[in-house]
């Protein structure tokens, strides 16, 4: 069982995840904290956001590839990123302009990639989608209190939480992934991971019978 985590940046789903794989004492592969990313993407108004869109994929593909494999093989596994495979359906919307405008002559390259990603990376068996209101991912920034958070480039993101839904629900009808919306509020990761233990369980059970 390949279970996969949507979110917008700040919306508390890799904490979440790390709590839940340990409730359900499973494997879960997670993107490298920002401490540990490549110039490529730590700098990216530098060097360009076509490298640094590379440097991520290169990142979750493989992850992604591997979680499968582990997934046939009767593991149930988590991850906690599944941008490439829903990127073709939002990367032309205005919300995405800040981050590569349709004017980078790289864009044409990564529309294609996108729309190779949807139909050639692993499909998931559910995709949960964690939704958070405007104040509340807010206050889940100021939480975590990372340098990026405050600029006003990155609080762009949140625009982009409608059309990453309208993406996750698109390709889950397309592929036949089943889709949770999980509402994120200002509950501690404890008490989500717990929300959606339960809900997993009762879907995983259901695949049982």
């Amino acid at each position: 069982m390949l279970i996969v985590f949507v979110g917008i940046p700040g919306s508390g789903k890799s904490s979440t995840v790390k709590e839940l794989a340990n409730l359900l004492k499973v494997k879960y592969f997670a993107e490298p904290e920002e401490e540990k990313w490549a110039d490529a993407a730590k700098d990216w108004k530098t060097y360009g956001s076509f490298p640094m869109l590379m440097w991520f994929r290169s990142i979750r593909v493989p992850m992604l590839i591997e979680a499968e494999r582990l997934s046939e093989e009767g593991e149930t596994i988590l991850i906690d990123t599944y941008y490439d495979k829903l990127l073709y359906y939002y990367i032309d919307k205005y919300c995405m302009r800040w981050l590569l405008s349709p004017s980078d002559r790289y864009f044409p390259v990564m529309k294609e990639i996108a729309a190779i990603d949807k139909d050639v990376l692993p499909d998931a068996d559910i995709m949960v989608f964690f939704e958070v209101k405007k104040e509340d991912w807010i206050n889940f920034l100021k939480n975590r209190n990372r340098p990026t958070d405050n600029e006003e480039v990155f609080l762009k993101n949140f625009e982009t939480q409608r059309f990453l839904l309208e993406a996750a629900q698109k390709l889950c009808k397309e592929k036949n992934i089943e889709l949770i919306v999980f509402p994120c509020d200002t509950a501690s990761p404890e008490d989500s991971a717990l929300s959606l233990k339960k809900i997993l369980e009762e879907k995983l059970q259901q695949n049982k019978k």
